[in-house]
């Protein structure tokens, strides 16, 4: 990070140096997520890493301004396939890197860390997060599912080329839409609400920048794969409107704090997706008589300050087109989350605000409830309004019905993990010392190709000179 940008406040981002999908979303509809093990020789993936680099490139923020401004000059306009880099802590030592300035959480990793989460023990996640020693992910994105499995295709075959390690597993995201707008499985709008890291002059915006980047420019991610079970959170959804008798739409609103559409439960008709409103005085909601403590949104983002996330997932799974369906498992959401401070911001959020049946996010000591969404199963019922802004209020456990069928959580935790977001001179810097290697040996072709020219013999000479500190180079190096 470098000095202040005066005009807009924000830090001086070197956009050629950060990595894509942060200050800008990728903006494509198929993700192929590709999990990775590193090799036990270091020289290997550090020729591979030097190759993902110069021939095949790492998406940059630069990257994505400049197809941004092709966009709108060229409709139509294809920017292709995206790429980005994420490491582990095991894959950050592998590189050779030194493990001691990043975060605890970062280094424990998510399996570690499962109880302060309340998340459920790894042995019971998927077998490929539970089993799996993972070193890095590739984020690949493209319109095309061709061009992203020619993407995926060549980077395989340059693994095996540098005997740099393997793919354990992939994961596919689809953009799930309907109606014109980015939808999660459950049929309501998503997305809505995300920190602003660039204006329309794409110039980094100080509220987001503090939000994700570290003094570094690197940031970390939050993967966690997570299945919806569509068809038992519309079976809970009918079953507590017919007990409180309110509709459906008006139970789902208070389940998630917005209608299908986008609009916050803070307006009592459903009008547009908007993301201007506060649940303080401004919008005099301070007692939860118009969006319940335990909604989603409010639970996640209480907009009072604090714990802020910028929010990259996508759905899996495959769906009817008018979301009629209701699959049981099967379907879901990749959810991705950067930040600079996982304790601070993701954990804070997720266990001291949507898992905790206090309301710490608006300072309440009373029980509200956990989020119905993402909190885990507890004894402590939720408060449901029976009507909007209104005193009336009645107690129910959306985890615990009391109804054959209807008890469980309607989102479960199939594994995750926590990345660091290298900058690319990060990643650059992994592989250095086989970067030089590969400029000698550059160096030596052209001379090569150059040998008919009258210089001759200053060329040969130099070609000798270049040869034995290449041939030291690579003896000291074991290449």
């Amino acid at each position: 990070m470098a000095t202040a940008n005066k005009r807009n406040t924000a830090p001086q981002l070197d956009l050629k140096n950060i990595q894509g999908n942060i200050l800008k979303p990728h903006g494509r509809n198929n993700v192929l997520l590709v999990f990775l093990q590193f090799s036990d020789g270091a020289e290997g993936v550090k020729d591979w890493l030097h190759y993902l680099l110069k021939k095949v490139g790492i998406t940059t923020a630069q990257d994505q301004v400049i197809e941004s401004k092709k966009r709108r000059k060229y409709q139509g306009y294809d920017g292709g396939t995206v790429m980005c880099l994420y490491l582990t802590k095991s894959g950050v030592v592998k590189l050779g890197g030194n493990p001691v300035p990043y975060a605890e959480a970062f280094k424990d990793g998510m399996k570690a860390r499962h109880d302060k989460l309340n998340d459920p023990a790894p042995v019971k996640w998927e077998y490929n997060y539970k089993k799996n020693a993972l070193h890095a992910m590739l984020m690949l994105a493209d319109d095309s599912s061709s061009a992203l499995q020619k993407r995926f295709d060549k980077i395989e075959r340059s693994l095996r080329r540098f005997s740099a390690g393997n793919v354990l597993f992939t994961e596919v995201g689809t953009a799930l839409r309907y109606k014109g707008m980015a939808r999660e499985h459950f049929g309501y709008a998503d997305g809505i609400s995300q920190p602003t890291l660039m204006d329309e002059r794409y110039r980094p915006v100080s509220e987001g920048v503090n939000v994700v980047f570290r003094e570094d420019g690197g940031t970390y991610l939050v993967f966690r794969k997570l299945e919806q079970n569509v068809k038992l959170f519309y079976k809970k959804v009918a079953y507590i409107a017919s007990r409180l008798n309110l509709s459906e739409e008006q139970v789902g609103a208070q389940i998630v704090g917005r209608f299908k559409d986008g609009a916050p439960l803070l307006s009592s008709q459903q009008n547009y997706p908007s993301n201007e409103f506060h649940y303080g005085k401004m919008d005099a909601d301070s007692k939860g008589k118009r969006c319940p403590f335990h909604a989603h949104v409010r639970k996640s983002n209480p907009r009072q300050g604090g714990a802020r996330i910028l929010r990259r997932g996508i759905t899996y799974g495959e769906r009817q087109v008018d979301l009629s369906d209701q699959p049981r498992k099967g379907v879901g959401l990749l959810f991705m989350s950067f930040q600079k401070d996982i304790e601070q911001q993701f954990e804070r959020i997720q266990r001291s605000w949507c898992d905790n049946e206090k309301f710490a996010g608006e300072g309440l000591a009373r029980k509200v409830g956990v989020d119905p969404l993402i909190g885990h199963k507890t004894k402590t019922s939720q408060q449901w309004n029976l009507g909007w802004g209104g005193e009336r209020k009645a107690r129910l456990n959306f985890h615990y019905l009391r109804k054959k069928g209807l008890n469980g959580e309607v989102v479960k935790l199939k594994g995750g993990e926590y990345f660091y977001v290298p900058t690319i001179s990060q990643i650059s810097s992994y592989c250095t010392d086989r970067q030089n290697l590969h400029c000698l040996k550059d160096m030596l072709e052209l001379l090569s190709a150059s040998y008919d020219d009258p210089g001759k013999a200053n060329l040969v000479h130099l070609k000798k000179s270049l040869i034995m500190l290449s041939y030291q180079q690579s003896a000291s190096e074991g290449y």
